[in-house]
């Protein structure tokens, strides 16, 4: 009988535990994130009035899956000259972004360092740590998060 209950207390504080974080997650993903169809506003990148549509992929060397992503939608979008792509690195040294481009020879547009923490992420609502591509189309609208 003690063992049911303590069962039956673990299963309930998990579910508690689980709940709360699927409240937290949907309050933030409901009201911080980018949305489909909304225009995204960044004055440090020019994604209004373009002749193309705009691929902004985040990433930093020291996130392995971020680096793949990143190299793999390079790849993708780099020979469509109706997209501009621009790889954003978000890591804190520039030496670990100097390594990762010399190493990988990222075939982007646009190559660039901004830090972890800067206006650009913050623009794109990123959260730290979190690593997205944006494909904005030429009036500024997002079309898709990858």
């Amino acid at each position: 009988m003690l063992k049911r209950i303590k069962s039956n207390a673990n299963a309930i504080l998990t579910v508690a535990i689980l709940g709360a974080t699927s409240l937290s997650w949907a309050d933030y993903s409901a009201k911080d994130q980018l949305m489909l169809g909304q225009k995204v506003m960044s004055e440090d990148i020019e994604l209004n009035g373009s002749k193309q549509k705009t691929l902004v992929s985040f990433w930093a060397a020291y996130d392995a899956e971020s680096v793949v992503k990143n190299r793999i939608l390079v790849n993708k979008y780099s020979n469509d000259s109706s997209v501009k792509v621009i790889s954003v690195s978000l890591d804190k040294y520039k030496s670990l972004f100097d390594e990762e481009v010399k190493f990988g020879k990222i075939n982007a547009d646009e190559v660039v360092w901004l830090g972890a923490d800067n206006k650009v992420a913050r623009d794109f609502k990123l959260e730290p740590g979190q690593f997205e591509a944006f494909l904005i189309d030429e009036n500024g609208t997002l079309l898709s998060v990858e």
